[in-house]
């Protein structure tokens, strides 16, 4: 009499058990690891110099391009192929 009782309890004490997000503990670790961080790290303005580069990186990248559609246009005119 008592048997059926103890496998009646064991399912309900399987039932009640949580599967929980494995990954979960490792993401809260991350982000105890990056808070620090956040507050580490200062913003500043942009400088004169900082504006100068960024118009630098402009001006290059579109000089890169018209070079390469150069390069690729002659490509195309050396293998026979259309070019505008």
């Amino acid at each position: 009499m008592t048997e059926p009782i103890k496998e009646e309890s064991q399912k309900e004490e399987k039932k009640k058990t949580k599967i929980e997000n494995p990954f979960g503990d490792i993401f809260r670790g991350f982000k105890e690891l990056v808070e620090p961080l956040k507050e580490a790290v200062i913003t500043e303005k942009k400088s004169k110099t900082h504006v100068v580069d960024s118009d630098m990186i402009g001006i290059t990248k579109d000089k890169a391009k018209e070079l390469t559609y150069r390069i690729y246009n002659v490509y195309k005119k050396n293998h026979g192929m259309l070019a505008t």
